[in-house]
């Protein structure tokens, strides 16, 4: 993308009743922690702030827009991988325990997480354990020892990896050691041999560095492919993993990606304790926060979501799962959901328990899909943060073809400054999620009031109780709740309109959602 001042073009009319102060911040009463299971907010670094004017953002940027998160309702962060790496999205790492210059220093990861402290946010980065980058030392050293049969040493780094002497699916041939590696994402990303117990310990002190250094947990890629085809030492792994990071920090946060159906993370995967991405309820499939609104479906979302809960309470007491509505390897949920059905989404899935994850941009509408490059570089376009100036503003990354200059009308800064937008709706939903802890953690039940449109939940935790509604219709509905003597608590109206309550008759405005207690 052009470096320049941007010229936006298109709005959508977004509308909902809130009350706004300074610049359009709300005042929190008291600090944002994720004590209460508060919001994530996942960061491409290389897309988010510019602080040098080079077309790429890095760690000053991220420290810089921290009030800004704050003030949105974030308290925890996670940053897409970090480290020294030949790719623009990183995940081909060459050294675990540095920054890639085009990201800054370790003197910047530090000032960063300082000042995140200061700010009540969480740092947590992921962290690519199934391979490393082909040009990482490891690697080097381990092909020159493949070709001169020096593999006999336990610790010898050609047992990193693993190899055949014969081509075999998902390997790669490596000309240096006359053999082939196993590389199932790209031959520039060899997989590690984690039944080595030199890598482990490698990694366990990879986690001890990056702890010390301040981290409050990480995010591990592609958890699903550690052992191809062997869930159970997945599992194991994953147990050992999770094990010695509370060791270390019992209130480090462990989350991983496993991009599979419920049933194969909730019963293969969930048993080790850790946090997984509900992928599914994401997706554009039937009875996910996206196919839901699209319907208008609220009753298929509740019941999906609780039976969701469910499964995973039946296989780990500890394990949350965390919603997201789109990521990094996603459509952009701004290019499908379109006018309140944004808004209604971001309800749901944010007044949901566990650990909500929100991607950059999405707060803003940012657009971007794989498109005609049939790229995911269409997905990590710039952060916009304001329609008046180019300040901080990120060149595209590599390969996309997608001009992030048509797709909204105001960044970031914009909108703050706009009553109805979809910014202060992200804001005021955050708001309602770290007032309520007993959203993150609750029990939650459905209720089929006879109306498909409504999600109605009834959400407990000792004696406490509240009730959750959202309308997922473009029109307002009236319904019986079929219990008395409730109040109305909290109201997200995104038309301008406040739900009316008649003892059990509620009536909600469109694409709105209300608490009663």
């Amino acid at each position: 993308m052009n470096r320049k001042t941007i010229s936006l073009l298109s709005v959508l009319p977004l509308l909902f009743s809130c009350t706004s102060m300074g610049g359009g911040f709300y005042e929190f009463d008291e600090a944002v922690t994720n004590e209460n299971g508060s919001a994530y907010y996942e960061i491409f670094v290389r897309s988010f702030y510019d602080t040098d004017d080079n077309g790429l953002g890095d760690l000053k940027g991220v420290e810089e827009k921290l009030s800004y998160l704050q003030n949105l309702g974030i308290a925890g962060i996670w940053l897409m991988p970090i480290h020294p790496s030949d790719s623009y999205h990183k995940y081909d790492v060459k050294d675990y325990r540095d920054i890639d210059p085009e990201y800054g220093t370790l003197a910047d990861f530090d000032s960063l997480i300082e000042s995140a402290n200061d700010h009540d946010i969480d740092i947590i980065i992921d962290l690519v354990i199934n391979h490393s980058s082909s040009n990482h030392p490891w690697f080097i050293a381990a092909q020159q020892q493949k070709r001169d049969n020096a593999c006999s040493a336990a610790d010898s780094k050609c047992n990193y990896y693993n190899w055949s002497d014969s081509p075999k699916t998902g390997y790669a041939r490596s000309d240096t050691a006359n053999a082939y590696y196993e590389a199932r994402f790209s031959s520039s990303m060899p997989d590690m041999n984690l039944d080595n117990d030199y890598v482990v310990d490698e990694f366990e002190a990879i986690v001890d560095f990056w702890l010390e250094r301040g981290v409050k947990g990480f995010r591990l890629d592609a958890v699903t492919s550690f052992y191809t085809g062997n869930s159970t030492k997945n599992v194991q792994f994953l147990t050992n993993f999770q094990n010695y990071v509370k060791s270390k920090n019992p209130d480090a946060f462990v989350i991983g990606e496993a991009w599979e159906n419920l049933n194969n993370v909730f019963y293969q995967y969930a048993s080790s304790g850790m946090n997984f991405f509900n992928f599914p309820m994401s997706e554009l499939n039937y009875g996910g926060t996206a196919k839901s609104v699209q319907t208008m479906y609220g009753i298929n979302f509740a019941r999906t979501l609780v039976n969701s809960e469910v499964q995973l309470k039946q296989v780990s007491s500890v394990a949350k799962n965390a919603l997201i509505i789109s990521n990094h390897d996603m459509d952009r949920s701004a290019g499908y959901l379109l006018g309140d059905q944004g808004k209604i989404a971001a309800s749901a899935y944010l007044l949901s328990p566990g650990y909500p994850f929100m991607y950059y941009g999405e707060e803003i509408g940012l657009k971007g899909s794989r498109g005609g490059a049939m790229t995911d570089a269409n997905r990590r376009l710039p952060m916009i943060w304001s329609s008046t100036d180019d300040e901080g503003m990120c060149d595209n990354p590599p390969g996309a073809d997608y001009d992030t200059q048509y797709q909204i009308t105001n960044g970031a800064y914009d909108n703050l400054e706009i009553e109805n937008s979809l910014t202060n709706h992200y804001k005021k939903v955050l708001n309602v999620r770290n007032k309520y802890g007993i959203i993150h953690d609750g029990l939650y039940n459905y209720t089929d009031t006879g109306n498909d449109a409504i999600a109605m939940f009834t959400i407990t935790k000792g004696s406490e109780t509240i009730y959750l509604i959202h309308n997922f219709s473009n029109v307002a509905q009236t319904f019986n709740l079929g219990v008395s003597g409730l109040m109305i608590e909290e109201a997200i109206n995104t038309v301008g309109i406040a739900p009316t309550l008649d003892g059990k008759s509620l009536s909600v405005a469109s694409s709105s959602s209300v608490i009663l207690k």
